[in-house]
């Protein structure tokens, strides 16, 4: 790999060239130290291998005596830019060195920006191709709630008409007696409701 740009897990987009990293999902840039972007250029030169410390002082800070605390602050900064708080891209191996353990793709500067653009697309959409099996649900789940819509709107009228009908029938039943009771009633000619 050259020093060109590289797009480290379809997420950041590290340009050495300006020092900056890029978050396609948080559409957010970064500008790092110089020292920073050496640590991680070299880290993904070697994706998947243990480099050691003392490469990394050597290469990076050309065996500075207090190289050693500036790795440790570089490899710290470095997780907090790539937003690896629980240490799986960049992995600390005791006594030995770092592991940057992510997918490496290298990008032309002529296609960086409509990669940038296809990354920001994707990232909209769900990974590893699952796009229709998300579509598959969110329609299941709208068609889920619209049975539950249709059969409350059913059950609510079916129980205001059966209201309904119950009210009617305490009116007839309500008539019925009455015009029993005028019928017995020998001294009344007319019914009165």
């Amino acid at each position: 790999m050259k020093n060109g740009p590289f797009v480290i897990n379809n997420r950041f987009i590290v340009d050495p060239s300006s020092n900056r990293i890029h978050d396609a999902v948080q559409d957010k840039d970064r500008n790092i130290e110089p020292r920073l972007m050496g640590v991680l250029v070299y880290l993904s030169r070697n994706a998947f291998m243990v480099v050691s410390r003392g490469d990394l002082i050597r290469e990076i800070w050309n065996d500075y005596g207090g190289a050693d605390e500036g790795l440790t602050q570089a490899i710290s900064h470095l997780r907090k830019f790539l937003l690896d708080s629980n240490k799986e891209l960049i992995v600390t191996v005791p006594k030995k060195g770092y592991i940057l353990r992510g997918h490496i793709t290298e990008v032309s500067k002529d296609t960086q920006s409509a990669n940038v653009v296809k990354l920001k697309i994707a990232n909209l959409l769900p990974i590893d191709g699952q796009f229709f099996h998300w579509v598959k649900h969110s329609v299941l789940f709208l068609l889920t709630g619209g049975v539950i819509y249709l059969t409350t709107v059913l059950t609510s009228s079916r129980i205001m008409s059966a209201d309904l009908f119950s009210d009617q029938r305490s009116n007839d039943n309500y008539r019925t007696d009455k015009m029993h009771e005028c019928s017995n009633n020998e001294s009344s000619d007319v019914w009165k409701p």
